[in-house]
């Protein structure tokens, strides 16, 4: 399949889902063993998802934490746009190898709030426990064997989480908060994270405060680059690309 024939379906696949009715109601939650958290049976994950392109897991990942159905038929090709526009305008005009800037400054424009709590461990745990109204998920980077973006993305229901990893083979069904946690800390035999950011809704009265996409392409036209200003942000890149060009001489080794 090619680049073109791969983005034109994912355009046809995200429209067929934003069309898609509301899924049924949640079957009555049942308890884990030993844990006293309520799981949901879960259905599986209709929103979406896109498999890997060369190295674009950044564009992968925010695409799948920003993707709501309340983008319309019409605009579901600015999505895709504007996205990509927001990935290049920080990352020098491309979507390969993006760092954290891009997209957590693209997320900003979505009216999504981030924290980063990579030293924060007892954070994910309060949050499986207890999770906070407007908790969309998490965008996370691992650093072997190279590093890569993907998504943990909250789904209906308290206890519905989906591991939207681009490499994944299937990112349709529901994980367990437990293996949300084991993810997201590196254990039981999972990398662990170089950055983890909690990503959150901004609510207007009950509701997510979802833009007009043409509200977010004039945000990034009007917004800053790195190369504009000086600035001691927290969220800069958190691997210099020294470290960056070691790892792909590293995997291309390993080939």
């Amino acid at each position: 399949m090619s680049d073109q024939e791969l983005e034109e379906w994912q355009l046809k696949e995200a429209i067929r889902l934003s069309l898609e009715d509301t899924p049924p109601p949640l079957k009555k939650p049942r308890v884990e063993s030993g844990k006293g958290w309520i799981f949901p049976t879960c259905g599986p994950y209709n929103g979406h998802w896109e498999k890997q392109k060369g190295a674009q897991c950044g564009l992968h990942a925010l695409r799948a934490i920003t993707w709501t159905k309340q983008l319309e038929r019409k605009d579901m090709n600015k999505f895709f746009a504007v996205t990509k526009k927001g990935i290049q305008k920080w990352n020098k005009g491309t979507c390969e190898w993006s760092n954290a800037d891009p997209i957590v400054n693209t997320m900003a424009l979505f009216n999504l709030s981030h924290t980063r709590i990579d030293n924060k461990p007892w954070e994910i745990e309060n949050d499986m426990a207890n999770p906070p109204k407007n908790l969309r998920g998490y965008i996370i980077n691992i650093p072997d064997p190279i590093p890569h973006w993907f998504a943990i993305r909250r789904g209906i229901g308290q206890g519905c989480y989906y591991n939207l990893d681009s490499y994944a083979r299937d990112a349709r069904t529901a994980i367990k908060k437990k293996d949300v946690i084991d993810i997201v800390l590196g254990r039981n035999g999972k990398v662990k994270p170089k950055a983890i950011y909690k990503v959150t809704a901004n609510i207007k009265g009950n509701k997510y405060d979802f833009p007009n996409m043409d509200e977010v392409d004039r945000g990034i036209d009007n917004s800053l680059t790195e190369e504009d200003l000086i600035y001691d942000s927290p969220n800069q890149a958190f691997y210099h690309d020294e470290d960056l060009e070691e790892a792909i001489r590293r995997s291309m080794q390993d080939k």
